[in-house]
C-alpha cells in the first residue's frame, strides 16, 4: 500500500537522492532482512511510529545480532539504513501510512513520524 506525506503525495519505495544508495546497495542483505523483520512487526500493530524513538530500540534490542551478521554497512550509519528501510517497509507494506518529518533542535537530526491509515480519513 502507499505512503503519502502530509499533503497527500504518495510516496516511491525507494527515493532517488544519494542516501539511498546506502539501501540499494544493501536491500536484501542479512542485516536489511533483521531490520526489515522488525520493521513489519511494527507496521503491523502500530498506528504510529516515531523513526528515531522505535530505530533506537531496535537497534538496541538487535545490536547482538547485527554483529554477528556480515555486513557492508558502517556502524554509524545503521540509523540512517534503519530509517529507510522502515520507508520502504511502509510503502510497500499492507497499511496506508502517512508520514511528517520533524528536525530536533538539540541534535539537528531529522525524526519521521508515521501514522496508518489517515488516508482512509483518519487524522494526522
Amino acid at each position: 500500500m502507499p505512503l503519502f506525506d502530509i499533503n497527500g503525495k504518495k510516496q516511491n519505495a525507494i527515493g532517488k537522492k544519494e542516501h539511498w544508495d546506502l539501501f540499494k546497495a544493501n536491500q536484501g542483505s542479512p542485516v536489511h532482512s533483521l531490520l526489515k523483520g522488525e520493521s513489519v512487526k511494527h507496521l503491523q500493530s502500530d498506528d504510529y511510529i516515531h523513526s528515531g524513538q522505535l530505530g533506537s530500540k531496535i537497534l538496541s534490542n538487535t545490536n547482538d545480532a547485527i554483529k554477528c551478521l556480515p555486513s557492508e554497512i558502517p556502524e554509524n550509519l545503521l540509523g540512517s539504513f534503519w530509517g529507510l528501510t522502515l520507508w520502504n517497509a511502509a510503502a510497500t507494506g499492507e497499511e496506508n501510512w502517512t508520514f511528517s518529518r520533524e528536525k530536533l533542535q538539540q541534535s539537528g537530526k531529522t525524526v519521521t513520524h508515521y501514522f496508518k491509515n489517515c488516508r482512509d480519513g483518519g487524522d494526522v
